[in-house]
């Protein structure tokens, strides 16, 4: 088992402390850990800007294929939607490993033709995990993690543990990659941010 501290400083300091937010948008939230190698996989995520009550974001182990800038199916989904206003600087983690488990609180699993029907279950050979604000027929990415060796793909064929960094996000800020290596077995099976927990705003 791998592990690896998740470096998301970046996005952290690129963050603007607003009032709350009717929507969530392109630096609201970070992802901050992925859980791979339980029997229930977890996620954690951290609040950016203040977000209002009936916002919701869903994240998905389906990769963005870069050729067809499509989802490639196959996998899973589960949405989080904040039930009350949430302040900057809250961390929300949730478990699952099929559509029905990730259906707890705030959570519900979000499996549909288009991300597949198999639950959001992160690999423990690596994978990626993507966050977005819409359908996902027509997704707007937020945040994007890779933990397999090699980072986020530039083929076009990817496998169902790769990526390809979502459009709209940037490689090193809102799409983040880590691995110990480019060779097989390099992948990190749980990864998590331990830096800083205060930031100044930019705004």
């Amino acid at each position: 088992m791998k592990i690896k501290t998740l470096l998301l400083a970046a996005a952290l300091g690129l963050a603007t402390v607003t009032t709350g937010r009717a929507s969530i948008a392109l630096g609201d939230i970070a992802i901050i850990g992925l859980g791979t190698d339980t029997a229930y996989k977890s996620i954690s995520f951290v609040v950016l800007n203040d977000i209002t009550a009936g916002s919701s974001v869903t994240f998905t182990d389906s990769g963005w294929l870069s050729d067809t800038s499509a989802l490639r199916g196959g996998e899973g989904a589960a949405t989080y939607t904040f039930s009350a206003n949430t302040a900057a600087g809250t961390v929300i983690s949730g478990s699952g490993t099929t559509n029905a488990t990730w259906t707890s609180g705030d959570w519900t699993g979000a499996d549909d033709v288009i991300v597949g029907s198999n639950g959001m279950n992160f690999s423990t050979s690596g994978d990626g995990v993507l966050a977005f604000t819409g359908s996902s027929a027509s997704p707007t990415f937020v945040f994007a993690v890779s933990s397999v060796p090699f980072g986020f793909s530039t083929s076009v064929s990817n496998s169902s543990n790769n990526t390809a960094v979502p459009t709209g996000l940037t490689e090193g800020t809102n799409a983040v990659a880590v691995a110990a290596g480019p060779g097989a077995g390099d992948e990190f099976d749980n990864i998590w941010y331990s830096g800083t927990t205060t930031f100044t705003s930019c705004s």
